[in-house]
């Protein structure tokens, strides 16, 4: 059937993910070593980069 997601999906933590990275630098637990590494790289390149997300129209209550 299409548009159905397989019953078993793959992941892989071997390669980071922008939901991951995310998730390590807002404090989260559902990431990798992999992605750690990566969200340190980022930040290297540039340290005062914003690493938190900004505010999204679901956050406004806007109706």
């Amino acid at each position: 059937m299409q548009g159905v997601p397989p019953e078993n999906p793959k992941i892989d933590t071997s390669v980071p993910h922008n939901a991951r990275i995310w998730n390590y630098w807002l404090g989260g637990k559902d990431h990798h070593p992999v992605d750690r590494e990566m969200g340190e790289r980022i930040r290297s390149f540039s340290p005062r980069s914003r690493t938190t997300p900004l505010p999204t129209a679901a956050s406004w209550n806007v109706r």
